[in-house]
């Protein structure tokens, strides 16, 4: 019986202070271990050395950023364009969440281990000319991003697990680790040991959030290689909601109205509106934002997300329509997960081959004789707001009428109805988005 491969993306983002990440260990199992970039802690303001305690921190940060070029995240931005409504669109009454960027980058990594049309294809769907610019695009892209200074976390966590049966070659997994910081392992897939240790290096990697759907992958004892990425999240909102403004009311949903906590603040911020939409964004500290896009009164989110308006703002592009005004935002607190299997998406987006097992090709990886495909694409994810900031982490393991011009001064903007929201990095790669329907 021929044997398959599963390939495994996962992304965790966690906005709690003081929660740190772990990277797994594993040593019984392990080939080679990451080792993460030092960085220095962000210092508190009224350490008597926090000038200095400042610079160093600023050094690291500036030395990780020395990475970008020219043109490092444009396959991000037309990937993210692309994949976003095919990822989010078809919620129907539920929730619904994911990682453009962990997709992305667990993607990414799979071109190091294809060849022939099985990396083409890959290659086509992110938007890069060849493996080479791919993998210097997406290096540039974990350091960029990489942040773990105790104020801040986000970690681009990557590894791939081997079944003791095959035989590989080293050069992918030295690939790898060198550009995209993963660690490798070998064990047996049959054996309930190895399979708890991926689940449990994917709990760590995500702070534990995701731990009920970890739970439920189950591996074919049949598989011979398990591809996982994560991204671990934490930050804080720039500016706090309080917890004394909150008020209770109705969120309508597609099957009825529920009581919702809301948060509400009074700020000057940019109002923006589109062909279908409103938005408005809350800055994170010292790690990008998080947006927030209203349809117009009759628009679904699925038509929402039809209008090129949202990437086009979500990518930095000029948008015309946008003012500064006193914005008082009604926001409910939520907490949204979902669970998909992402290979019908995959395949709507031309990536084919790699399903197929008299396509596939691993050969970089695996010997021409050993037959391997990829078997199951899944990705979960969840996604929390509250007063202090955004807590969230995902895994995949692999019409016409527009908004008015509001008035000059200020505007109320409540998102009592289904919504899209999506929180994106300093250098505004897009970590996390989704679908509201029911705080």
């Amino acid at each position: 019986m021929k044997k398959k491969i599963i390939a495994g993306i996962c992304a965790a983002a966690v906005v709690v202070v003081g929660v740190g990440v772990a990277l797994g260990r594993t040593p019984s199992y392990a080939i080679a271990e990451a080792k993460y970039p030092d960085m220095a802690h962000y210092p508190s303001e009224w350490a008597l050395t926090f000038e200095s305690d400042y610079n160093a921190w600023r050094a690291d940060r500036m030395a990780l950023r020395e990475s970008r070029f020219d043109g490092y995240d444009e396959g991000l931005k037309a990937f993210t364009k692309e994949a976003l409504p095919a990822l989010l669109s078809g919620a129907g009454n539920v929730n619904r969440v994911a990682s453009p960027l962990n997709v992305y980058m667990a993607l990414s990594m799979l071109t190091e281990l294809t060849d022939g049309n099985s990396r083409a294809q890959l290659l086509e769907l992110l938007h890069a000319p060849d493996a080479d610019t791919q993998r210097q695009r997406a290096e540039a892209l974990w350091k960029y991003n990489y942040s773990d200074d105790g104020a801040t976390t986000l970690i681009l966590a990557n590894s791939i697990w081997l079944d003791d049966g095959i035989s590989y070659s080293e050069e992918p997994l030295k690939r790898l680790a060198a550009n995209y910081f993963a660690s490798s392992y070998q064990g047996d897939m049959a054996d309930s040991a190895y399979t708890s240790a991926m689940k449990r290096w994917l709990n760590e990697q995500t702070g534990g959030l995701l731990r009920d759907a970890v739970g439920e992958i189950e591996v074919d004892p049949k598989t011979i290689v398990t591809l996982l990425s994560t991204i671990y999240y934490q930050a804080k909102w720039d500016n706090e909601f309080r917890e004394e403004k909150n008020e209770t009311l109705p969120f309508h949903t597609p099957t009825g109205d529920v009581e919702t906590t809301f948060m509400c603040k009074s700020s000057e911020g940019s109002y923006y509106w589109g062909d279908t939409f409103a938005a408005i964004t809350q800055s994170i500290e010292n790690a990008g934002r998080m947006w927030f896009f209203l349809p117009d009164e009759g628009v679904s989110v699925d038509e929402m997300l039809k209008d090129e308006g949202i990437c086009a703002i979500l990518n930095g592009e000029s948008w015309e329509n946008s003012k500064r005004l006193i914005i008082d935002l009604k926001i409910p607190k939520f907490d949204v997960s979902s669970k998909l299997k992402l290979r019908e998406t995959l395949e709507s987006l031309g990536v084919t081959d790699i399903f197929d097992d008299a396509s596939a090709d691993f050969t970089p990886l695996l010997d021409a004789d050993q037959p391997a495909w990829i078997s199951d694409v899944e990705h979960a994810a969840r996604v929390i707001i509250d007063e202090e900031g955004i807590q969230a982490a995902a895994y995949t393991a692999m019409m016409m009428a527009g908004a008015a011009e509001p008035p000059d001064e200020r505007v109320e903007i409540v998102f009592d109805r289904p919504f899209l929201f999506a929180v994106t990095g300093t250098d505004g790669a897009v970590l996390f988005a989704g679908v509201v329907n029911n705080p």
